[in-house]
């Protein structure tokens, strides 16, 4: 019976037999392989994953079938499932070693990266010492300490934008006293109350000094406003960042309402469109003639913002209403430019005549504090304007500015 038992057991084996391969009178007439033996005889039919399991995974034995390992010998089917848990464990240590090494290069790359950025800082550090003795030279003593702290705290030289101790808000605009477009900006700062140094560009014509070409690498061209060493360029960007960044300094210069705002940045895209391409011939252009024309273009634009200034207005004294508004500082950087133009190509743009609501406008304008400290006069930008001609070869306006005294 215990051999018919045994061959039985052969022909189909069954996993939940594996503890039991022979009744107790048969092993003791036949005793069972030993585990070398089994493991040996069946090695073919394994992978070596498999051979080395009896020297190296006994422990897999109780944890996958429990119970103790000793007196049984693994069916195939156990084999074959100590062999996937085996390869199992194996793929996982390699998973975790690969991630190890993965972890290291990437530590060594933070480290690479760190390296690089110290020795960039130091190199900005030593640029920064070399611009500012470079301004030095190119700016009156007066402007020397601004712009050492502007080239200290600068994140475009310096790496970094951090607000200097003991200063909660840095400001310092960069311009040219002519220029309508840095006008706007001081306008702006002036009218909100913001303190805020001034440093003036002295080289336009020779050259533009280092703080400029770092702060405004794309146009370099003023103004540029800085604000804790982060530079704001163009204009119209400027006066609006002042109006965002400073919320609480009155006067608002952009209204509440989307559509009065929008309506607002209209009519200034309109001056920096119409009205600018239109002036710009009046100031630079060659000859007489071509002066006058260009100033009867200006003269339609112009009649074109008087209907806009009583739509916007609504009867009130600004573009803004009660208060001055986005367009007053934009077209308010062009009033001394437009007093000028008769004395430069004989038109009178800003004439009660033809356009009073403007005319008006514009000496309220520039009587308010904060604009009239800082806008140039009709006489010093005249001689301002035959300086240019002169260097740029173009030939004097005509008729002279004695016969507009």
């Amino acid at each position: 019976m215990a051999a018919v038992h045994r061959r039985n057991l052969a022909a189909s084996p069954d996993p939940g037999d594996a503890v039991s391969l022979a009744p107790v009178s048969a092993v003791a007439r036949s005793p069972a392989p030993t585990v070398g033996q089994e493991v040996e005889s069946e090695g073919a039919e394994l992978d070596p994953v498999g051979q080395d399991l009896e020297k190296e995974g006994r422990h897999w034995i109780r944890r996958i079938f429990g119970g103790p390992y000793e007196g049984r010998v693994p069916l195939p089917l156990e084999r074959r499932r100590l062999a996937e848990s085996a390869a199992a464990y194996a793929e996982s240590a390699s998973v975790s070693a690969l991630s190890e090494a993965a972890f290291t290069t990437r530590a060594s790359a933070e480290a690479d990266r760190a390296a690089a950025a110290a020795e960039m800082a130091a190199a900005a550090a030593a640029t920064a010492a070399a611009n500012t003795e470079s301004a030095r030279a190119a700016y009156p003593s007066s402007t020397v300490k601004s712009l050492a702290a502007i080239y200290q705290w600068s994140p475009l030289l310096a790496g970094r934008s951090t607000t200097p101790v003991g200063m909660e808000e840095e400001l310092t605009l960069v311009g040219y006293w002519s220029s309508p477009f840095v006008l706007r900006a001081r306008f702006a700062l002036n009218l909100k109350g913001l303190p805020y140094a001034y440093v003036e560009e002295v080289g336009l014509f020779d050259g533009k000094s280092p703080l400029l070409l770092a702060s405004n690498p794309v146009h370099k061209r003023v103004p540029v406003l800085i604000h804790n060493g982060k530079p704001v360029p163009e204009s119209q960007l400027i006066v609006q960042y002042l109006d965002e960044a400073f919320p609480a300094s009155s006067p608002r210069l952009l209204p509440r309402n989307p559509h009065e705002r929008a309506v607002a940045r209209f009519w200034a895209s309109y001056v920096d469109g119409e009205l600018l391409s239109a002036w710009l011939p009046v100031y630079g252009g060659r000859t007489g003639e071509e002066r006058a024309e260009a100033a009867g273009r200006v003269g339609a634009a112009l009649e074109t913002l008087e209907r806009a200034f009583g739509e916007c207005s609504k009867g009130k004294g600004f573009f803004g209403g009660d208060t001055v508004g986005l367009v007053d500082v934009v077209l308010g950087g062009f009033v001394g430019w437009l007093h000028t133009s008769e004395a430069m190509c004989g038109v009178r743009l800003l004439d009660a005549a033809a356009t009073p609501l403007l005319a008006a406008w514009a000496e309220r304008f520039r009587a308010l504090d904060g604009v009239k400290e800082v806008i140039p006069d009709a006489q010093r930008l005249l001689e301002y304007n035959l300086m240019r001609r002169a260097r740029l070869g173009l030939p004097p306006t005509s008729p002279p500015p004695s016969q507009h005294q």
